[in-house]
């Protein structure tokens, strides 16, 4: 009776084999159910970053309207300078006609010729030798040179005047000159020169 009551509890090795198989299979699919099911956590969980919108490109820079050109100047006539030279000097307290002639000197140098003869003829007047002898010189058919003075042509009244002027102011070259442009009339007016003529009364 006992041995009958074991065998009918205690299953055999038969039966222990079958049930190995079942429980590797409820094993298998607890391991599955862990892990596809999510776990719970109690963190917060940190809400995505807001979208920040592009920065707009920065606006060209708009350039201001270039200013409108300046007037042109019309351009200086000849004299202009001189005249306004002129008067700075007059209106001196004492007029520099040794500076006259270096201002006259250097405008002559630039081809500034109508500017360069009105300085002189300026000075010349106030007695400055130097000056009068420049005008005597560009007067002088001897030594006239088209484009180098304010005169087209040769002037011997002219040269005649302004070497006097410097000759009176103690110039010897203009002295000099003076009696060489006397002796030039005097031939021109035995040649029947009228104008030579008329010229050599002015030395008696």
């Amino acid at each position: 009776m006992e041995d009958s009551e074991d065998t009918a509890t205690d299953p055999g090795p038969g039966s222990r084999r079958r049930l190995w198989p079942a429980i590797a299979a409820v094993l298998v699919l607890t391991l599955l159910a862990i892990w596809l099911v999510p776990e719970n956590s109690d963190e917060p969980q940190t809400p995505p970053l807001p979208t920040l919108p592009k920065p707009a490109a920065p606006a060209a820079s708009v350039e201001p309207p270039a200013a409108p050109p300046a007037p042109a100047q019309p351009p200086e006539a000849d004299g202009d300078y001189a005249r306004t030279f002129i008067e700075r000097q007059q209106a001196a307290t004492t007029p520099d006609p040794a500076a006259a002639y270096a201002e006259a000197e250097r405008l002559r140098s630039e081809g500034r010729l109508t500017d360069a003869w009105l300085i002189h003829f300026y000075a010349a007047r106030l007695g400055h030798a130097p000056s009068a002898l420049v005008l005597g010189t560009l007067s002088d058919p001897t030594y006239h040179e088209a484009g180098m003075g304010a005169l087209d042509a040769p002037d011997p009244a002219q040269a005649l005047k302004w070497y006097k002027v410097a000759a009176d102011a103690g110039d010897g070259e203009a002295a000099r000159r003076l009696d060489n442009l006397r002796t030039r009339l005097e031939q021109a007016a035995a040649e029947g020169d009228p104008e030579a003529q008329r010229l050599l009364l002015q030395f008696r």
